[in-house]
Formats: C-alpha cells, sequence, structure tokens
C-alpha cells in the first residue's frame, strides 16, 4: 500500500470515530445494517470505540452481497444477492425490537448505492413484516458523490459521512490505516487475498463467498488464521 495514504487514512480514522460517537449518542437505532466484507471491517471499528467508551452498540446484520464476482482471467461468475437471506434470518434474532424503525448502514464508503440497495432487499426480504412500513436509515460510510440510482421503496435515507473521498481514482483510504506487516505475513501463510479478506479475518470476521449462486458467510480462513502462531500478534496489532 502507497504510505502516502497513512496520515490521511488516520484523519478518516478519527472522522470515523467523532461521527460514530455522535450518532450512537443522539440516537436509538434498532440495528447495524453491514456488507461483508467492507461493512464488517468497519462494524468492527465502531464495536471497540463503543467497548472503551461504554457506548451501546446495536446488534449487527452482516450481509454477504456481490456487486459483481470475477475470476481472475475475467470471467463473472454468476450469483443471486436474493439467496443471502438464509445467512440473515439467524442474525435477526439478536435484535429486541420487534418493528424495526431505525437502522444504521455502515461501509467503509458509498458512491451509486448499489452495495447498500443489495443489502436492503436482501435485509427486507429476511426480516419481513418486522422491517416498518417507513423505515429511518443512516449511511455512516466515506461519501463519494452518494446518489441512490436504486429507489427503494419504505426506507428514508440520509447520509453521515465521516469523510468525503479526495479524488474519484482513489478508494479504501481507510484501510491505509492498518499496520502493513501483519497483511504480509497473512500473505505469507494462506496466499494472496483481497485485502479486505485479510483485514475482516485478522479482525475475526466471516468473510463473503459464494456457494454455486449463493452469497453466505464463509468462516473457514477464519478457523485457519486463528490456528496460526502469529495471529495473536496480528489480531492486537489491529487494535
Amino acid at each position: 500500500m502507497e504510505h502516502s495514504f497513512v496520515p490521511l487514512a488516520k484523519e478518516y480514522l478519527e472522522g470515523f470515530r467523532r461521527v460514530s460517537r455522535r450518532l450512537l449518542r443522539e440516537e436509538q437505532f434498532d440495528c447495524i445494517l453491514a456488507p461483508a466484507n467492507s461493512g464488517s471491517i468497519m462494524y468492527v471499528l465502531l464495536r471497540g470505540l463503543c467497548h472503551r467508551e461504554n457506548i451501546f452498540i446495536p446488534p449487527a446484520i452482516i450481509v454477504p452481497v456481490f456487486t459483481r464476482y470475477k475470476f481472475p482471467d475475467g470471467k463473472e461468475l454468476p450469483f443471486d444477492n436474493a439467496l443471502a437471506a438464509e445467512a440473515v434470518r439467524p442474525q435477526l434474532r439478536a435484535i429486541d425490537a420487534p418493528t424495526i424503525t431505525n437502522v444504521l448502514f455502515l461501509d467503509d464508503e458509498i458512491g451509486n448505492g448499489t452495495a447498500f440497495s443489495a443489502c436492503w432487499d436482501v435485509f427486507r426480504a429476511a426480516a419481513g413484516e418486522r422491517i416498518a412500513r417507513t423505515c429511518t436509515c443512516t449511511i455512516l460510510a466515506e461519501e463519494n458523490g452518494f446518489r441512490s440510482e436504486y429507489p427503494l421503496v419504505g426506507v428514508q435515507t440520509r447520509l453521515a459521512p465521516f469523510a468525503k473521498r479526495p479524488s474519484p481514482d482513489v478508494s479504501g483510504i481507510i484501510y491505509h490505516a492498518f499496520p502493513e506487516d501483519p497483511m504480509c505475513e497473512f500473505r505469507e501463510a494462506f496466499g494472496d487475498r483481497d485485502i479486505k479478506e485479510i483485514i475482516a479475518t485478522i479482525l475475526g470476521m466471516p468473510i463473503k463467498a459464494l456457494a454455486g449462486r449463493k452469497p453466505i458467510l464463509r468462516y473457514e480462513l477464519l478457523r485457519a488464521a486463528e490456528r496460526h502462531p502469529l495471529y495473536g500478534k496480528w489480531r492486537k496489532s489491529f487494535d
């Protein structure tokens, strides 16, 4: 990763903490909605903040959705995000509210809202009538010219950005806040992987995968990483 982005990434991280702190102290959210793997990472960051500052954190619903999926040779693999509802339904038991009226959507960045719309469609399919006919969803992410190109029925969205992307050509800035050495060691142990898969795994989260055409949450890499003698060191370096 480019070291020149590290100071900016630290600014992003501080902005994320500041906006998160304000939102969770001012509002009562029924749950957090987050796409794997990017939203999973942001959720762990939020959870750490809440634990340190004794702030209540709502239960998280991690949604394994895909906006695209390609093999290294460029061939696209078909998937059906609607099938991800199966991975979401068991997580709904953690939500205390009988009717879901206020949701916090968490991701690293948001542009045209593709991932957000996919997550919401899966969430609605899984939760059904538990979601209020008019529900509010606050989007906490880096703002990248957000424009909802996928109008959703029954949900009122509002954006609470923790940063604004400095250039259309730059993405994933917040990931530069994580130390590079553990990720290099991870790749040596488990092969070259997407940076979000590596960070999510070191933070103790499952990663999204496809079982045929069905998006799922897969735990095999996490279990293997937890058995590695360096995992404790990696995890501590990310705290």
